[in-house]
């Protein structure tokens, strides 16, 4: 498989760690993934890190987040972040906002205590990775 070829793989790749690709889509990228052994650590690396963001503690402070739960606010949030071949966080900004600051602000935190994630796979041939990962927040009271 080419550089080319990987790079194509890489937003669908993100998807299919998180559960949420699907159809032809799906089958092209679960098919690439049995065929290329890199691609099957890289798989396994962005599984790590949404299991690792996933078991972070949200806090029940009184803040701006506290309050997001009082109220339920729910919504979806991207967040994009990279990320050294140690797995130390070097960046994460806002993708997309879910309208809410406090939902937000939690999204980039969550990304930052989460740190780090698993090192980058050493025949990927990355000295860094960067994701944009979707959060979506149904916060109960």
């Amino acid at each position: 498989m080419t550089a080319a070829d990987r790079e194509d793989l890489s937003a669908p790749l993100v998807f299919l760690a998180n559960g949420t690709l699907e159809g032809a889509e799906k089958a092209r990228v679960e098919a690439a993934v049995a065929a290329d052994p890199a691609l099957q650590e890289e798989l396994a690396a962005l599984r790590a890190i949404r299991a690792q963001m996933q078991a972070e503690a949200v806090l029940s402070s009184p803040g701006a987040f506290g309050q997001a739960r009082l109220m339920r606010v729910s919504g979806r949030v991207a967040v994009t972040f990279s990320f050294d071949a140690r797995g130390r966080v070097t960046a994460v900004s806002l993708a997309a906002s879910s309208g809410h600051a406090s939902l937000d602000q939690e999204a980039i935190a969550m990304v930052r205590r989460a740190s780090p994630f698993p090192p980058i796979p050493p025949q990927t041939g990355r000295a860094v990775a960067s994701f944009t990962a979707p959060i979506r927040y149904d916060l109960p009271f």
